[in-house]
């Protein structure tokens, strides 16, 4: 199947006085269409800065990306946007902005100069409040939505953006249980049935394991990129927190906290 992004030899970190800071290398993968990723690891073991480095918000420090087997660089930031969408965990700048405002947004990479929607752009937008089920919050100001509410909305605006790639950090941060499978669950739904390939850092390793086509888990000592299966029967998970509170349990693919005698 054809890459929609891929990568060799990547290095992700910050250069900071002319010193680097190297947070993973070594990094190489080829992702097709229609794939969800969930990317694992504890807090600050650089799940954040390899997204940005993908999307291209932030340089990557050696190596190559490729978007549709082209060099990330050579895209205008423009053009870029065309080919991925970003949800990121910043806060929006206070604003009047209505739902149905914001999620137009989406199309600013191809309206004209004065930002006018045309009736392509507001088929688009429709189909965007549909799919992620908003027709009822569309005149609401986006400041009065429950996080739940405002998490759906920002992931309609990147729908609305119509990429190939979303990108998404942390979506389900504030969310409870029921709002937090919703989400995965529409994610999944994108990737499928729409042919999105949505990369999702996330804290809920379970739910990355079970429905997530390839995951991308960092660790101190290294990143695993595999298969859900692969990366689920993979002894190297139990590396995947420094805790002796948690263990991994191979059986049940999942994460468990264990219990002090």
């Amino acid at each position: 199947m054809k890459s929609v992004l891929s990568a060799h030899n990547l290095a992700i970190g910050y250069t900071s006085k002319h010193e680097q800071n190297v947070i993973s290398k070594s990094i190489s993968f080829d992702i097709p269409k229609g794939q969800l990723i969930g990317v694992i690891g504890k807090n600050g073991i650089g799940k954040s800065t390899f997204l940005r480095t993908i999307s291209g918000i932030q340089p990557r420090l050696e190596g190559k990306i490729l978007l549709n087997e082209n060099a990330l660089e050579s895209y205008s930031t423009k053009e870029l946007a065309k080919h991925i969408g970003i949800v990121l965990t910043e806060r929006l700048p206070e604003s009047n902005l209505t739902v149905y405002e914001l999620i137009s947004l989406g199309r600013h990479p191809y309206t004209n100069w004065i930002g006018k929607l045309s009736t392509r752009d507001k088929e688009i937008i429709n189909r965007a409040i549909e799919h992620t089920q908003i027709e009822h919050l569309i005149h609401k100001k986006y400041f009065e939505l429950s996080d739940g509410q405002l998490q759906k909305v920002l992931i309609a605006r990147a729908i609305a953006q119509n990429t190939d790639i979303i990108i998404l950090d942390e979506p389900t941060a504030h969310l409870d249980v029921h709002h937090t499978a919703e989400t995965f669950n529409l994610l999944k739904t994108l990737s499928t049935e729409f042919n999105k390939t949505i990369f999702v850092s996330t804290h809920e390793v379970n739910l990355a394991l079970e429905l997530s086509d390839i995951i991308f888990a960092f660790s101190s000592s290294e990143l695993l990129i595999g298969t859900s299966s692969e990366i689920a029967q993979s002894e190297q998970l139990q590396n995947l927190f420094d805790s002796d509170l948690i263990r991994y349990d191979a059986e049940s693919k999942q994460f468990k906290i264990l219990k002090k005698n």
